[in-house]
């Protein structure tokens, strides 16, 4: 599950219950003269409480991306002096740090209901709760860009905004209890969404967020080729964030090997295959070598090589392909694929956001000597200054495969569904 997958269920389960009207009728109260009253007022009371418990898990949700995405650097601020973002997470914590009463919710996830509204609430809150994993595993503010971070606050902003109609519209469920700061929540994230409305949404966020381990092996005791599917896999989980300078060139160069050896197993079989994953190697090959002077030691990516050296150890044992084998290297090339666009977005991310550097030679004797000889100072300059860095063109023509060009634009579930929604209902009132 993505960022975008959780996210996404969490804003179409809203829209739903947005057009949800009648309340009382959906969850078996009395209606019009053709509707019946199915239950009673104990009844509804508890589903009414089972309601506030999945609401209270969508608004954890909403309080773990606004934490995740804040400024962790900046010190705390009377409430007259913060934003409108830091004013919403802490009125979000508030209200998460209220309590959700007495109901356990994974209990309550599991329970089947009768009531199609019901299971809308139980739906939007199991995205929230597997959503939670995502803010750990690399959707927050250290690794996304600036206009991925704007529309994970633009997200929950959105969300927030949708419960407190929806609370306003559950008022008549008898014992109904509605959020702390209904009101100034209601307000302040419409100021939120409003803001950050005209910001271009970056969809890439969409892809990131927790994925599960391929550790075990397949039935069988197989290796070669289903090792090496399993090994990448995980390199490119690992590769969420960003790695060091030395560990980026340490991943290149096992994927520029990874690929000469996919195509020798390839071989005579699979030619267009094997000339593919000949041209992935030579690609990285010359990147490699015009990352030669790149430096940073911001990052990590050990867990990356770690996994690249599995994918090589397994390639190397493999035998050429035959059978079933051709097909795993076919799903081999997919994989590359996407492990391909995730160094590219990496690489951009870090010469864009100055985390690499570039040697560049100055007219000046250093202090480094080869053989008692004194070698030219080395002076290192933000990557994305340097008019001759052939890197970024290299990263964009060559590496990049042609579907990850317009994955930024295309990806990602539709955001513009609940904000047209929303603009039916009634605006929050001027503050007091």
């Amino acid at each position: 599950m993505t960022y975008g997958e959780n996210a996404g269920a969490i804003h179409d389960e809203l829209v739903a219950l947005l057009r949800h009207h009648r309340v009382q009728q959906r969850i078996g109260g009395r209606g019009t003269y053709s509707v019946p009253e199915s239950t009673t007022r104990e009844q509804r009371e508890q589903l009414g409480r089972v309601i506030r418990r999945y609401r209270h898990a969508v608004l954890v949700w909403c309080s773990q991306a606004l934490h995740a995405t804040g400024d962790k650097t900046r010190p705390a601020r009377a409430p007259s002096r913060r934003t409108p973002e830091e004013q919403l997470g802490c009125l979000l914590g508030e209200v998460v740090r209220a309590g959700p009463g007495d109901l356990r919710l994974v209990e309550l996830l599991a329970t089947p209901h009768e009531f199609e509204l019901v299971t809308r609430w139980q739906s939007a809150a199991r995205a929230a709760a597997l959503g939670e994993h995502d803010f750990p595993a690399g959707v927050n503010r250290g690794r996304l860009s600036e206009a991925e971070n704007r529309t994970v606050v633009r997200d929950a902003a959105q969300v927030v905004r949708a419960l407190a109609v929806l609370d306003t519209r559950y008022a008549l469920i008898p014992g109904w209890k509605a959020m702390a700061h209904h009101n100034q929540l209601a307000r302040v994230a419409s100021e939120v969404a409003d803001t950050l409305r005209t910001s271009r949404e970056a969809r890439g966020v969409d892809r990131l967020g927790h994925r599960k381990r391929a550790e075990r092996l397949l039935p069988g005791g197989e290796r070669g080729v289903a090792l090496a599917l399993l090994a990448q896999h995980n390199l490119i989980l690992e590769l969420t964030q960003l790695p060091t300078a030395l560990n980026l060139r340490r991943v290149m160069r096992l994927q520029a090997l990874a690929s000469q050896d996919a195509g020798r197993l390839a071989g005579a079989s699979e030619p267009d295959l094997a000339a593919a994953f000949l041209e992935r190697s030579a690609v990285y090959r010359q990147l490699l070598s015009d990352c030669r002077n790149l430096a940073g030691t911001l990052g990590a990516g050990e867990g990356a090589v770690m996994e690249g050296h599995r994918v090589l150890a397994a390639l190397d044992a493999a035998e050429p392909a035959t059978g079933p084998q051709a097909g795993r290297l076919d799903a081999l090339r997919r994989l590359f694929s996407a492990t391909d666009a995730r160094i590219s977005v990496l690489i951009e991310a870090g010469m864009t956001n100055r985390d690499y550097f570039v040697g560049v030679t100055v007219p000046r004797l250093g202090t480094t000597q080869v053989a008692g000889v004194r070698q030219a100072r080395v002076r290192y300059m933000p990557a994305d200054t340097q008019p001759r860095n052939t890197i970024l063109p290299l990263v964009r023509e060559r590496l990049r495969p042609p579907a990850a060009v317009g994955t930024d634009a295309t990806s990602g579930f539709d955001r513009s569904e609940l904000g047209q929604v929303l603009s039916l209902q009634p605006r929050p009132g001027p503050h007091r």
